[in-house]
């Protein structure tokens, strides 16, 4: 018999209250608590779909499961591993308007962002299905004539995946990917805003040729998701843990996993700053800046969360940007013509709002938008445009304006701290030294850009910036080839990259005497 946690993946099937959604039907007995999760359209308000919703019970189940499929995932061949990989692929590439469309129901995200974001996750399978073949151990020399030294790499052991709602597929597609490469099983537990594309990924990974369980899924909900969490994070069947999110919520999960002292990689908060140097092309830094900024709505952990501007220059890169956001289109995520979309629920549109009061209170000016939050009601426009609906606070929509705010200072929560929000504050400086400091005055360590046609000062900033990450005349940088992760309470570990598999891999040394 399957273990109990393929139940979960077979009831994905093809029923759908809207196109482009799947259906979850009733868990098996031996998974369900009888507690279900609404799943709601933060464009409309909508109810998409009702899914079973697991408690701590349900998630020791998955990780016993999990465990028993450990030794079965280990045993696949490198080759298999890979062939299993592109399966996956191709699967899901199949299905990737349809991931895109759930993507920008279920979180807000702009459709076109949402292709684009299957387009990336693609490539993380890939690039790991080639690191498959990859993960190599080295031969060391001898300190005695009739003794041989080497190292192997293994897979680390069962692994837990959290992954948050700003990218429902791609932070999932990063860890899944190498997990599956190095030989270890997954659970993966999605955010509870939303599951039903980590569910299409799920059904896929089921079918791709890795053992029963290997990949299992965990739904649940807000209520219940403190309890899951530290069953993954406390069980010591699991050996590693890999999240993405908040750093409070990843403090309390390394805490939890030190009792088993887990392997831990933790991608948490950003408070990226842009810096514009006088000789920085101006049209070229506010057009990425912007386009780093309002992706996704401002939620995301890499996106520039703060300007920081020669002063010189700060009157013709405020102009420019603020050209810029005024013709952004808000509107409902899944229509084709929209820049911004919601924010993903209420507790995110309350936050952008007291985000950006604080910085008016303290003295910021809007340049361009700051209406705060706003109705859709009527359809697309810019954000230049007066809305054609009054906002109604009980229609269960969450958009909010863009806004570019000049007159920031560092005390301002906005500049501080990360907002999570279309708010886009800018503060000046005189020189360089001034600006380095002012970007490293923030306790995570991300991302940082920095825009100058100075080849030296590119040097110095890229050496100079507190960050694990730095884009130079560049804003948006992430790649599935190159290494994604922050230093200070940003977290620890890497994704993407050969150093995303040795994450999932733990080094053995041998030695053998009497040669």
């Amino acid at each position: 018999r399957r273990p109990v946690l393929d139940a979960m993946i077979r009831t994905v099937h093809a029923l759908s209250r809207s196109p482009g959604l799947r259906a979850a039907a009733p868990l098996s007995r031996a998974l369900s608590s009888g507690k279900t999760l609404d799943v709601r359209s933060p464009s409309t308000g909508e109810l998409l779909q009702t899914v079973p919703s697991v408690t701590a019970a349900g998630a020791r189940d998955a990780v016993r499961a999990a465990a028993a499929a450990q030794s079965a995932m280990a045993a696949m061949l490198p080759a298999e591993r890979e062939a299993a990989l592109l399966r996956l692929a191709a699967a899901l590439e199949a299905r990737s308007e349809e991931l895109a469309l759930t993507m920008a129901r279920e979180a807000g995200k702009p459709l076109r962002e949402a292709r684009g974001e299957v387009a990336y996750s693609l490539g993380f399978f890939r690039w790991f299905a080639g690191e498959a073949r990859r993960s190599y151990g080295r031969t060391i020399p001898t300190t005695h004539v009739d003794r041989r030294l080497w190292t192997i790499r293994q897979p680390v052991g069962l692994c837990a995946l959290i992954s948050p709602w700003n990218f429902p597929l791609a932070m999932l597609a990063r860890k899944l990917a190498p997990a599956i490469a190095a030989g270890c099983a997954s659970v993966m537990k999605p955010a509870e805003d939303t599951p039903l594309t980590a569910l299409i990924l799920a059904e896929e990974a089921a079918r791709c040729g890795i053992p029963p369980d290997a990949a299992s899924l965990l739904v649940c909900s807000r209520d219940d998701v403190a309890e899951v969490g530290e069953v993954l994070a406390t069980d010591p069947a699991v050996k590693k843990l890999s999240f993405t999110g908040s750093t409070a919520v990843g403090k309390q999960l390394a805490s939890w996993a030190s009792g088993t002292v887990k392997r831990v990689s933790l991608e948490l908060g950003g408070n990226a700053p842009a810096v514009v140097f006088r000789d920085a092309d101006i049209g070229k830094a506010a057009a990425a800046i912007v386009a780093s900024r309002f992706r996704n709505s401002g939620q995301t952990c890499v996106c520039t969360n703060r300007v920081l501007v020669d002063a010189s220059v700060a009157g013709q890169l405020t102009d420019a940007m603020a050209e810029l956001i005024d013709g952004l289109v808000i509107g409902d995520a899944a229509d084709e013509r929209t820049d911004v979309g919601p924010l993903v629920n209420e507790r995110a549109a309350a936050s952008a709002a007291s985000f950006q009061q604080q910085a008016l209170d303290a003295g910021a000016r809007p340049v361009v938008g700051g209406r705060g939050r706003v109705s859709a009601a009527g359809g697309v426009r810019r954000v230049g445009d007066a809305p054609t609906a009054e906002f109604d606070p009980d229609d269960g929509t969450t958009f909010f304006e863009p806004v570019l705010l000049v007159g920031a200072s560092p005390g301002m929560r906005c500049v501080a701290e990360e907002s999570f929000a279309p708010i886009l504050p800018v503060t000046t400086f005189d020189v360089e030294a001034e600006a380095v400091e002012l970007a490293n005055h923030a306790s995570a360590g991300l991302a940082a850009y920095a825009f100058t046609r100075d080849l030296g000062r590119a040097l110095r900033m890229s050496e100079a910036l507190e960050f694990g990450m730095v884009g130079v005349n560049e804003a948006v940088i992430s790649t599935e080839v190159a290494p994604f992760g922050g230093i200070k309470e940003s977290g620890t570990g890497r994704e993407g990259a050969a150093e995303g598999i040795d994450e999932y891999t733990e080094v053995k040394y041998v030695a053998v005497g009497g040669v």
